[in-house]
């Protein structure tokens, strides 16, 4: 099942290539759950956000500037380690997460235990994701 998840999660963030070669500040994306949900942010340096959900389709806006540098500060602060699986149990209808930076992907899934700092960023862009 993990395996699936990790396939799925990988597709989500390949399916933001238009945003990556358009340059990517901070990409998130998150599946899983009993609905099965496939949720993913891309933030460009700009403050262009695209957000795609399963069930919304992809959504476009911008960020405030005042956003985009609490954003900044978080991922300055997250500190990613180049590329880190966290790991945490494996189980039925969990959640999946990534976090990416260029040249940097850390992902886990619920129950690892993920740095406060990861966390704070994970929280910021999840925010942005369609409802």
């Amino acid at each position: 099942m993990s395996a699936v998840v990790v396939l799925l999660v990988a597709v989500l963030m390949a399916g933001c290539g238009e945003d990556a070669a358009a340059g990517v500040l901070v990409s998130w994306a998150r599946s899983g759950g009993i609905a099965g949900l496939a949720d993913s942010v891309s933030v460009r340096p700009g403050g262009q956000v695209v957000a795609r959900g399963r069930r919304s389709g992809a959504r476009r806006f911008r960020i405030s500037s005042r956003r985009l540098a609490m954003l900044r500060g978080l991922v300055r602060a997250a500190d990613l380690p180049g590329n880190a699986d966290l790991g945490g149990p494996s189980c039925c209808d969990q959640f999946s997460y990534v976090v990416a930076t260029p040249g940097h992907r850390v992902t886990w899934t619920d129950g690892a235990k993920v740095p406060r700092r990861i966390l704070r960023l994970e929280s910021a862009l999840a925010a942005l994701a369609p409802r």
